[in-house]
């Protein structure tokens, strides 16, 4: 019987102890930062991975941008009316690779540039030579090499931790006509 009423005691000592922690309020507000820490993490995920989706997605624009612009290489190169200005005629490498970056060949697709960064095109002949002064000919191959320089700005994510990718791609084609 002593033996009960030592444990039923200390009951009542520990209740009376968790009584007085909660009316003390020293818990009050624990969810609340709980819960401001979480969503600040899942925010930063949920931001991280929208990045990576839009750079994605941008390797998949300058990689569209590179087939197209050495397909239309391919299918119009030795022809001199296939770029819009008469300037660059006959075409040459150098040529093409200039009409490129200054956007002057109208029939090439535009892709919406999301991500803000800038495309560099360099046209390369069937020897890797680059700023070739020679015709695009039948036969010779045409490759469109595209650097983009991707910068992250990411909400939420310290700056000094996110560094600027450089996506690079080409493409090569024969020239058909």
């Amino acid at each position: 019987m002593i033996h009960s009423e030592n444990c039923l005691s200390e009951m009542r000592g520990i209740s009376a102890v968790l009584r007085a922690a909660q009316k003390s309020g020293r818990e009050d507000g624990q969810a609340m930062v709980e819960t401001a820490m979480s969503i600040t993490f899942l925010l930063m995920l949920i931001f991280v991975f929208m990045a990576s989706c839009l750079m994605l997605y941008t390797y998949s624009m300058i990689s569209e941008s590179a087939r197209a612009a050495s397909r239309y290489a391919a299918v119009h190169g030795a022809n001199c009316t296939a770029v819009a200005t008469a300037s660059i005629c006959p075409i040459t490498y150098k040529g093409f690779q200039t009409a490129l970056q200054s956007g002057t060949v109208a029939q090439l697709k535009t892709w919406p540039n999301l991500a803000g960064g800038t495309m560099t095109y360099t046209v390369l002949d069937s020897t890797g030579a680059s700023n070739n002064s020679a015709n695009i000919v039948v036969g010779s191959n045409v490759t469109v090499k595209i650097q983009y320089t991707f910068s992250k700005n990411l909400p939420l994510v310290p700056s000094s931790w996110t560094t600027a990718n450089l996506l690079t791609t080409s493409s090569t084609m024969n020239v058909l006509q």
